[in-house]
């Protein structure tokens, strides 16, 4: 199963809106802003060689940060940030919506699936 943190990790990486989330652009001193699960995350690199972490996310809307220290750590730092901001109840809710052909939405019916609405 995706993690928030895979989901980030590949619209940072892929700089395209898709399934996982949407790519928002960067800022002066930030890598990329991106939304995923409903929720704004501003993503800072830290290239600088004596910095002690390489990935800050920040979580827009409470304002939390967390932090990885390896290269492969965006992801994690993000799930930590996830837990945090949850704790914190600073977690905006979000609703998904799609939009489906009435023609898909009566031939998957048929074929026996369910939909919530």
């Amino acid at each position: 199963m995706e993690t928030i943190g895979d989901r980030l990790e590949t619209v940072v990486f892929t700089r395209k809106n898709g399934n996982h989330g949407e790519y928002l652009g960067t800022e002066p001193g930030v890598f990329a802003v991106v939304r995923v699960d409903g929720q704004t995350f501003k993503v800072r690199y830290g290239v600088d060689l004596d910095a002690p972490w390489c990935w800050e996310v920040e979580h827009v809307a409470s304002g939390l940060a967390a932090r990885g220290c390896k290269r492969w750590d965006l992801g994690m730092a993000t799930e930590r940030l996830t837990r945090l901001v949850m704790r914190q109840g600073a977690w905006e809710p979000s609703w998904s919506m799609a939009e489906v052909p009435m023609e898909a939405f009566l031939a998957a019916q048929s074929m026996g699936v369910r939909a919530h609405v």
